[in-house]
């Protein structure tokens, strides 16, 4: 099985990173070590989601499918942020 997940920081909850394996406990295991260059300065960090793909190619798809929505996440807090300075 392969999976496509998002963690989030539990010290700064804002902070979210996706991503696709077919090894989630020694995955999140390495975001937490701080082996993982990428998410090393906010750890620790929990699986808030999992979804399951019988292939690696579908849960690429998968993933690519649910990154655009993170973007979308970003610009609507970017969007709240202005909305309240002015």
């Amino acid at each position: 099985m392969h999976h496509v997940y998002i963690i989030q920081s539990t010290n700064h909850p804002e902070k979210k990173y996706i991503g696709c394996t077919n090894n989630i406990k020694k995955r999140l295991y390495n975001h937490n070590s701080g082996t993982t260059p990428h998410t090393q300065k906010y750890k620790p960090w929990e699986l808030i989601v999992l979804i399951s793909f019988k292939n690696k190619d579908k849960a690429i798809e998968g993933s690519c499918l649910v990154k655009p929505t993170k973007i979308v996440w970003k610009h609507a807090s970017k969007e709240k942020i202005e909305q309240t300075k002015n």
